[in-house]
């Protein structure tokens, strides 16, 4: 057999390539996970959505009345870590309470300083319009449970995802892959979903039906990227924005309303062993062989871990009552 005959090495220049983006290693938003594909398996998606916070109950705060830090209301804006950007990756992923355990914390506290809380109460008042995850009427005092759900995108919420299918990022897609359709058809009907899931109330419905009948791929990628734009700088009627919650907080006077936005991000805490004992108790369980019986152990386990997060919720609301008190509010 012949050796082959050597070759010189030949440089070819590269023409066009795809603009490389790196994640962020910032915090993460668990929900975020809900309307993302690759590279999260539906088994995954399933496992970080319906573990740690969503089993945690409320008999953890109960007894002694949790002391607050008597500072002004802890749930203003410059509190609340808003806005936030979502990454798909990150270190040191959190966990948060789940809106079910936070609403009950929270309702159980105005009921028992003697407010009817109605819940998903549409609230409005001269440009300010949202839901409300409760509110009394009547006193005019209420909150919302800011999380991915109740947060307007416009601002509130800087989604990792937005640079993706900006203008300037579509061209880039269009003269990267303009001969491959199948790849711009899937982009074309990503950037459908993430719409259609982030801009619920329709009001850009009938523009993206017509955009997503253009039969020309790149055109109907740019039509898609522009309303994405013009999306993007709407206010949502059903979610709050950062302009809604500063104008909240500015008001005075005796026509003032309080409306605590109690963010999510306040509330993180850790699952994983933060001390010897519980490093002890997660290895015990571990150890466990009986399917359901290691699967309660870990539940009570997450359970302890968030209980003095969820003691921290409860003094901040008290706080702010009796903050919102000193500012006027009545009952």
């Amino acid at each position: 057999m012949k050796n082959p005959k050597p070759r010189d090495l030949e440089v070819v220049p590269l023409k066009k390539y795809r603009e490389p983006r790196y994640p962020v290693a910032g915090d993460f938003d668990m929900a975020v996970l809900r309307g993302q594909p690759y590279p999260f398996s539906s088994r995954f998606r399933s496992w970080a959505t319906t573990i740690g916070a969503s089993s945690l109950i409320c008999s953890l705060v109960s007894g002694e009345e949790p002391a607050g830090d008597g500072t002004g209301n802890p749930f203003s804006v410059a509190k609340s870590g808003l806005p936030f950007r979502s990454s798909p990756f990150g270190t040191g992923q959190p966990s948060y309470l789940s809106q079910e355990i936070a609403r009950e914390i929270i309702d159980r506290i105005f009921a028992e300083k003697g407010f009817k809380l109605q819940q998903d109460f549409v609230y409005r008042k001269d440009d300010i319009a949202f839901k409300a995850t409760g509110f009394d009427a009547k006193a005019r005092v209420g909150y919302v449970w800011a999380d991915w759900n109740s947060l307007d995108p416009a601002d509130a919420i800087i989604h990792w995802i937005d640079e993706q299918f900006s203008k300037k990022s579509i061209e880039q897609l269009i003269d990267t892959d303009q001969g491959e359709p199948a790849k711009l058809e899937a982009s074309a009907g990503y950037l459908v979903q993430v719409m259609e899931e982030r801009y619920q109330g329709g009001q850009f419905k009938a523009e993206v039906e017509k955009a997503t009948s253009i039969k020309s791929l790149p055109d109907r990628l740019r039509a898609l990227a522009d309303i994405f734009e013009k999306a993007k700088a709407t206010e949502s009627e059903e979610k709050v924005s950062l302009r809604e919650m500063k104008s909240l907080e500015a008001g005075d006077g005796k026509d003032r309303d309080f409306v605590a936005v109690i963010s999510q991000r306040q509330f993180e805490y850790q699952e994983y062993p933060t001390t010897p004992e519980l490093q002890k108790k997660f290895e015990a369980a571990r150890l466990i062989k009986d399917d359901a019986e290691r699967a309660k152990a870990y539940q009570e386990l997450q359970k302890e871990a968030a209980s003095e997060t969820l003691k921290r919720l409860e003094g901040s609301v008290r706080d702010y009552l009796e903050w919102a008190r000193g500012q006027g509010l009545q009952n």
